[in-house]
């Protein structure tokens, strides 16, 4: 198993193994205002696992972290939260939004009910559950099912008319449609490798809403549209203490000698970077080593520093609110016992605004020198090329760094799964898991302001790790 895949099953385990049962029932209105309820049921197991709350990863075990997930997207009227008669907790909500655009904008809605809607120009409505079967656990549903019986997802939306075509389970009236991950048995089990199988794990329901005043609230795009997608407010300056860097630890790369000792061949400084709750940064940047010695005295800084790259910061490091950035130096001496003097600076990027450009013929575009969007023109937006394999190239003005997100979406507007990105300089290579046939939409979010802080870090002396005196 691939390495970054295995972290990641590492991950999903604590709620893999705790059997966790979450049911989630939306109501949408005509005029474009909603309802929602929500039970979740937590294991004994699950409960007695989470021992670090502060680093919990997965679904709210309490009413305080329910409400912190919810953020704005949803006005709550009721939370209840009860033990179960098995040592689990069962923590049950309700509430209402009253605009369907900010709902679904919501990081609530699309990180996780993984909801999305889209319009297109004659009024048809798809209604999108993404990941039904969880995509970012690398292994099959069956081998889940050896770790994970008795988990248990089910989300039902209600929509204010017909639905005239959906891969899920359909009401008597075909205005209500359910998607389910179930675990809990073999029958459980057997439907849910079945719908993964065919559908690839994401649902879709189809349904007209040109004779809705909610048609309004999901404009369709059109041919390189920008759409704001943060406000354009002033971002005010963080405080010292808002964002904060410190010495972790080191690690020791080491090979043996021919008379049996070791030799180290290569050293890095970890530094940890963390923020308030409060604070969004997206990246940082340029680590850099002022001085850093062994107790011998050996000078130990990379001149140039050796890693000034930018490194993104990811969904679980943003839950967490910790980034970890790696410095190599130089060698310490055979005889060295700690590194001492540490001292260094690490920029942090925050405050970042984007705009969405909405292109729907990007083959229109390949070797053009304009694109007819003021936004891409400025950055020099080219379009290298575009295969039939849906692999895209182009280059544009400041590399990764201008772009936020570029995502592209299949005829129905469901979003297609990325399979790689490649950066080199002002050119971005991405890699789509279908061909160029399939896809129908791309939304590239351009980088228009940030901010940055730098913070900075020092530790008089850390004992070398005891592995290196095995004399």
């Amino acid at each position: 198993m691939h390495v970054r895949a295995y972290l990641a099953l590492l991950i999903a385990l604590p709620l893999l193994t705790g059997c966790v049962e979450d049911r989630v029932d939306i109501t949408l209105h005509a005029d474009g205002s909603g309802t929602i309820k929500q039970e979740l049921i937590l294991s004994e197991r699950l409960l007695v696992a989470v021992t670090d709350r502060d680093q919990y990863d997965g679904p709210p075990i309490t009413e305080e972290q329910l409400l912190k997930q919810l953020d704005d997207a949803v006005n709550v009227t009721d939370v209840t939260e009860r033990d179960g008669p098995d040592g689990s907790k069962i923590i049950a909500w309700s509430g209402t939004f009253d605009h369907l655009g900010d709902f679904f904008a919501s990081s609530f809605c699309r990180e996780q009910l993984k909801l999305s809607m889209v319009v297109d120009e004659s009024g048809q409505a798809t209604l999108y559950r993404k990941d039904v079967v969880q995509s970012d656990i690398p292994i099959g549903v069956r081998e889940m099912y050896g770790i994970a019986k008795g988990a248990y997802s089910r989300i039902g939306v209600k929509l204010p008319t017909r639905i005239d075509e959906s891969n899920g389970l359909l009401d008597d009236e075909q205005s209500t449609v359910t998607w389910t991950f179930d675990l809990r048995d073999k029958a459980g089990l057997q439907r849910t490798e079945q719908f993964n199988d065919e559908h690839d794990g994401r649902g879709y329901a189809v349904f007209d809403v040109a004779h809705l005043p909610l048609a309004s609230l999901l404009q369709p795009s059109t041919q390189k549209k920008t759409v704001p997608t943060d406000k354009d407010s002033p971002v005010a300056p963080l405080a010292d203490e808002q964002v904060q860097a410190a010495v972790a630890y080191v690690t020791l790369e080491q090979e043996a000698r021919p008379d049996g000792e070791s030799r180290t061949t290569k050293m890095q400084v970890v530094i940890a970077v963390t923020w308030d709750e409060d604070v969004e940064p997206v990246r940082v940047e340029n680590a850099r080593l002022s001085t850093i010695t062994d107790n011998l005295g050996r000078d130990l800084a990379m001149r140039p520093a050796q890693n000034i790259r930018s490194s993104r910061i990811g969904f679980s490091e943003q839950r967490n609110r910790v980034k970890e950035v790696v410095i190599e130096t130089k060698v310490p001496d055979d005889d060295a016992r700690s590194i001492r003097n540490i001292a260094g600076t690490i920029d942090v990027v925050y405050g970042t605004t984007a705009e969405t450009v909405v292109i729907d013929d990007l083959h229109a575009l390949i070797g053009k020198t304009q694109t007819g969007n003021d936004l891409l023109d400025e950055r020099r937006f080219r379009v290298k090329s575009f295969s039939d394999t849906g692999r895209i190239v182009f280059d544009i003005d400041g590399g990764r760094q201008a772009v936020s997100e570029f995502e592209v979406y299949d005829v129905h507007g469901s979003p297609i799964r990325r399979r790689s990105l490649m950066t080199s300089a002002n050119r971005l290579t991405y890699d789509f898991e279908t061909d160029a046939e399939q896809m129908a939409e791309f939304h590239i979010q351009i980088v228009t302001a940030e901010h940055t802080v730098t913070a900075p870090f020092s530790l008089d002396e850390l004992t070398l790790p005891g592995a290196r005196f095995g004399k």
